[in-house]
């Protein structure tokens, strides 16, 4: 059995997640957040449409402030057409977000001048003082003008997209469809959450935390829950009846024992077996496998094996089709480390004023101390001395 390093597996999962292609359907703007956009979204106008008063105040030409005392015309407030200025020496006063009068150019601040009454009209008085001024107008066209791209397709949208959306008067949107995933413990000493374990039994835990890291990361994504006996029939059936999913994770099963059926089934079915096995601890077994539109991701049955595979591959996969560009984090080692196996370790770790506490576990199926982490640092397989404040990269739980 080949193995392949965590580069070569990075690699290989993503080349795989850029052919992979997805339906498109119409939704509600405000069910998008989070989808990944199948058009390109342009200004249907200029933006802002108007220009735009920045603060409370008054509003005037720029020449008319060095008289030092306006007559104020009228007052103007956002939502209203805006007032014209055609005498010299006139101002009007001005609400945030109001239209900027036509013949002004220039506002002056609210807490800048003082009203004063002349029989029934009303002055405004203030130093000249150039300071504020241009700054407190939004010119229109300033952020993009009619026609710019906004929005790029395969963006994946944040609720600041959304926003932009419903500004350019897109009620309805195209938007890919999230990938279908079902999740597949394997084993014969399954029981389910609800059910009491005899002594040489184990609930079904597994899937449940797989889903739950998925959902952490991207909760509109649909995942459904099952398990399969190591019955070599039954698991052929099982994964048959999954033909509608684009992803099948699965736990257990994958490695070399006389029970580890995945790989076996998966070949009668079918499947390319991209890769099988990959230097690292922990989740030295792990498979990737691929048939038409629709991938296999088999995690070993080890807890912490699974679910760091789970963040470690499975995850940035899932984040990859979906248009998301998640920052790569770097934290320091808070002391020394030493790893000796030619493998990349994933070391699980909690965060402490910004360095990594190595939190050690048991064995690969201690999920009790893993509770403890905040996630888990990637340490590189050409070293074995990793030294304290190293720069090494970090997985959020």
């Amino acid at each position: 059995m080949m193995i392949i390093h965590v580069e070569a597996a990075d690699e290989l999962i993503k080349n795989t997640a850029q052919i992979l292609h997805f339906p498109t359907q119409n939704i509600p703007v405000f069910d998008a957040v989070g989808c990944r956009i199948a058009e390109n979204i342009y200004a249907d106008r200029d933006y802002p449409p108007f220009a735009r008063v920045m603060m409370d105040g008054v509003a005037m030409g720029e020449e008319d402030f060095l008289l030092g005392k306006l007559k104020i015309i009228g007052q103007q407030f956002a939502g209203e057409k805006p007032l014209i200025l055609t005498q010299k020496g006139t101002c009007v006063k001005i609400a945030t977000g109001a239209v900027l009068p036509i013949g002004a150019d220039f506002i002056l601040p609210k807490e800048r001048y003082r009203i004063e009454y002349e029989g029934n009209e009303k002055f405004i008085l203030y130093a000249i003082d150039f300071s504020t001024g241009n700054k407190s107008i939004h010119e229109k066209g300033r952020d993009a003008k009619a026609g710019d791209l906004l929005i790029e397709k395969n963006t994946s949208l944040t609720p600041a997209h959304i926003g932009i959306l419903a500004s350019v008067g897109k009620a309805q949107i195209d938007v890919y469809t999230m990938p279908k995933i079902h999740i597949l413990g394997t084993g014969d000493e399954l029981v389910e959450v609800n059910e009491t374990p005899e002594n040489h039994q184990i609930r079904h835990s597994n899937s449940y935390a797989i889903a739950a890291a998925i959902q952490s990361k991207m909760s509109k994504i649909p995942i459904s829950i099952s398990k399969s006996i190591d019955n070599e029939e039954i698991l052929t059936q099982k994964i048959l009846s999954l033909a509608q999913h684009e992803v099948i994770i699965s736990s257990g099963a994958v490695s070399v024992g006389d029970m580890d059926l995945v790989p076996k089934v998966l070949e009668k079915l079918g499947y390319e077996i991209i890769f099988h096995t990959v230097s690292q601890r922990p989740g030295k077994p792990f498979l990737f496998a691929r048939k038409e539109n629709q991938v296999y991701f088999g995690l070993p049955g080890n807890p912490l094996s699974a679910l760091i595979g789970t963040y470690r591959y499975i995850i940035p996969f899932l984040e990859e089709i979906c248009g998301l560009k998640r920052p790569v984090f770097d934290v320091s080692l808070a002391h020394e480390v030493t790893f000796l196996p030619n493998l990349t370790y994933f070391l699980p770790v909690k965060i402490n004023h910004g360095q990594a506490e190595a939190i050690f576990s048991n064995n690969s199926g201690d999920m009790l101390s893993v509770a403890r982490a905040d996630g888990f640092v990637e340490l590189k397989r050409e070293f074995t001395l990793f030294e304290a404040g190293t720069k090494v990269r970090f997985f959020s739980f």
